[in-house]
């Protein structure tokens, strides 16, 4: 009784295990007989080695010149986003053309409610955003996996992998007072070495901005001084371009897509993410703040034709646009991921080969572990080889295998805590097991929470058939034939083309002693499982 959700992939991206940057505090015993310089060396964070300790302080001048910068140019700031989705921070880069500068995940907040709002800092008119641009290099995020990432601008193909190039340009709408003040872009020349540079980000952290402001209210930026501490590129080495920051000051949600700026008030990256690091030993927990240099805006602007429209003159010849659309060494890797996957849900769903399905899958976990889908794909095999092979196993083997597909379905839990499909998955298996160990008790918790998630009301139609299915499974193991009847009646109407709830109400019309309408059941599985290898032979 199981099933399996599908996915597309287009590019892979594997993460660099060594992403950890500063070993914190593992020389704590040393602080306290070094001053912070030379502990600072003692760990390797130093200009030589293009790095810098997070605790690194900015003289008092340059404080000072960052505030000034930030009260000339607090109105070229503006709270962006939805009162039913979140907020982030944008800031103008055209006045004239209306156009602000953000993070691509905080662009996204665009697609939900099909709006997005601006208000210019300390102001209260509220703009709305007309459209959105993507740098050429923005990566989502496969869904369940923490190392596969495809090159996409499309919000729906998932969340934004941090490190990219994680921009977009905004545009207003017509309507509502000129916008005040323009932030002046940091020069080629001045971008070239920014370790050790004194800089602030200004924007609209979460712990401030907690809501959307009201009728009459304001909002109002939140400005955090500190030091270029790294200069790296995306993939944390050093033979491509160094195009991300780390930064010393401390920032939160919210803060995503503010500006960077230098004690001249000119910008020199947009800020988009921090990375918490634990030290084990004493339970501090650090935050490293990170930022996307400023000609990585550039690039975008010239890829969608909008370089003219902002007060900077962008040299493109010094840029090189085209590299984000190349394949790189990522792409081989995805492609052995997504073929083997493919091979096994080939195998499993048209073939009826769950052995040889699960030897695919075992392949490709290899490749990437992290992957939820994966140990969905495979507990769904081996939950079909129960099916398949019902009447000739043994009540121990049945429990075996159903135990083995659990482990995998609790691994996808684990892994992508807040998919529903995971947590359905286990619900189902555990219901099956306790039907195996005639335990009532623990397929009564099945079912309550089956009903639980029925009640949810913003649920896909292939999730919802799902719940409806893993419902009737509790109900079959209750012996309540009639109710699981009418749970895969409703799986069915949702999801008409899963041959797998078909076969499971075939199950209980046997059970009833329906035979003419066990048969019909099975046929209709049948005819579907058909038309699945008629659409297979159709892609060869």
């Amino acid at each position: 009784m199981s099933t399996t959700r599908s996915f597309q992939f287009d590019f892979l991206a594997k993460l660099d295990r060594s992403i950890i940057l500063f070993v914190l505090m593992a020389l704590c015993s040393l602080a306290a007989a070094q001053p912070p310089t030379d502990l600072g060396k003692s760990l390797g964070l130093t200009k030589a080695n293009n790095a810098l300790p997070i605790w690194s302080q900015i003289d008092d001048q340059s404080k000072a010149k960052l505030g000034q910068a930030a009260r000339d140019q607090k109105k070229g700031v503006l709270l962006v986003g939805h009162p039913k989705v979140g907020t982030g921070t944008a800031w103008v880069i055209s006045k004239k053309h209306r156009l602000l500068a953000t993070n691509a995940h905080v662009a996204d907040m665009l697609i939900p409610q099909g709006k997005m709002f601006a208000m210019v800092n300390e102001s209260g008119h509220v703009y709305q955003v007309k459209r959105a641009w993507y740098h050429p290099g923005v990566r989502r995020l496969v869904s369940g996996a923490r190392s596969l990432s495809k090159l996409s601008a499309d919000p729906k193909a998932g969340d934004v992998f941090p490190m990219c190039p994680d921009l977009a340009v905004l545009e207003l709408g017509d309507g509502g007072p000129e916008l005040p003040v323009e932030l002046p872009m940091a020069r080629p020349d001045k971008i070239v070495d920014l370790l050790g540079q004194p800089a602030a980000v200004f924007g609209f952290p979460g712990h401030d901005t907690k809501n959307w402001p009201g009728a009459g209210e304001e909002p109002i930026a939140t400005l955090h001084g500190g030091m270029v501490s790294r200069v790296t590129d995306f993939h944390n080495g050093t033979k491509r371009e160094r195009q991300q920051l780390q930064y010393t000051m401390a920032t939160w949600g919210g803060f995503s897509g503010s500006p960077l700026f230098l004690p001249s008030g000119r910008v020199i990256a947009i800020h988009n993410m921090a990375r918490s690091i634990k030290n084990e030993q004493t339970g501090e927990i650090r935050s490293i703040a990170h930022g996307v240099r400023i000609d990585c805006l550039w690039e975008l602007l010239v890829h969608h034709g909008l370089q003219d429209q902002v007060g900077l003159k962008i040299d493109e010849s010094k840029l090189d646009v085209k590299r984000w659309l190349k394949p790189d060494e990522r792409d081989d890797f995805f492609a052995r991921v997504k073929r083997l996957t493919v091979e096994s849900d080939n195998l499993s769903e048209i073939e009826l080969d769950h052995e040889g399905a699960i030897v695919k899958i075992n392949e490709a976990i290899k490749l990437a572990p992290d992957f939820a889908d994966l140990y969905v794909r495979r507990g769904a095999a081996t939950g079909r080889i129960v099916s398949k092979n019902w009447k000739n196993l043994s009540k121990e083997e049945r429990q075996r295998l159903n135990e083995t597909a659990l482990r995998d379905y609790e691994i996808a839990l684990k892994l992508e805590p807040t998919e529903l499909w995971n947590l359905l998955s286990v619900v189902e298996a555990r219901s099956l097991i306790a039907r195996i160990q005639q335990d009532d008790a623990k397929i009564q918790k099945g079912l309550a929470i089956t009903d639980e998630i029925l009640k949810m009301t913003d649920m896909p139609n292939s999730h919802r058939a799902f719940a409806h299915s893993a419902r009737g499974t509790a109900l079959y193991g209750l012996l309540r034939f009639q109710d699981a009847i009418k749970a895969w009646d409703e799986a069915i109407r949702l999801n008409p083309i899963e041959p797998a709830y078909w076969k499971n109400r075939a199950l209980m019309w046997s059970e009833l002693g329906r035979k003419d309408l066990e048969a019909a059941d099975l046929a209709k599985a049948q005819e579907i499982r058909k038309q699945l290898i008629a659409d297979q032979e159709k892609k060869k």
